[in-house]
């Protein structure tokens, strides 16, 4: 199968094109259906984001998770109680699940332009696979040794999906 986009041919199973990241599924089954006003559109896919775009991503989100504690830890030097410590990175931590679950992104995603999608569809899939299945099923896969290690190095697979991933069904592309 030939990709519309950049021409590179694939193998007729492939679901992103191994050069220019395109989901062909997705283009193709958008290709064959007459054009209406509804479905005149690109596909709901879209491109896979670069590896380089979710990396900044992940560093975003670390950086706003210290900018939201240090933020906290401010906060106690003028309503001098503990509990206020926490109140910024609660709220951190519910921002990132409601947008995680109703947009598919993150703050860092959102910062700089994508968003997670189902692998099918190509639209989000909501709390259990974007909070559940991507973040906290691998957190606690962490504990098995190199699993962190051979879920990052998954990215440098042709259609860009992780472990996180492949277990959600999801990928992550570029925001519309």
């Amino acid at each position: 199968m030939y990709c519309p986009k950049c021409g590179t041919q694939n193998p007729e199973d492939a679901e992103f094109c191994s050069s220019c990241g395109t989901n062909i599924q997705t283009v193709a089954a958008v290709a064959s259906q007459p054009t209406t006003p509804a479905n005149s559109g690109a596909p709901t896919q879209g491109q896979l984001a670069s590896r380089g775009l979710r990396l900044a991503a992940k560093i975003l989100d670390g950086v706003a998770f210290v900018g939201t504690a240090l933020l906290g830890f401010a906060a106690i030097t003028v309503i001098p109680t503990e509990a206020i410590v926490y109140l910024p990175i609660i709220a951190f931590f519910i921002l990132q699940v409601v947008w995680l679950s109703t947009r598919g992104q993150t703050v860092g995603k959102r910062m700089v332009g994508i968003k997670i999608v189902s692998v099918k569809t190509g639209t989000n899939l909501g709390f259990v696979s974007n909070v559940v299945l991507r973040d906290w099923l691998t957190i606690l896969l962490g504990i098995i040794p190199a699993f962190g290690l051979i879920d990052i190095l998954l990215i440098f697979r042709n259609d860009r999906r992780c472990i996180h991933d492949l277990i959600a069904g999801t990928s992550v592309v570029m925001r519309k």
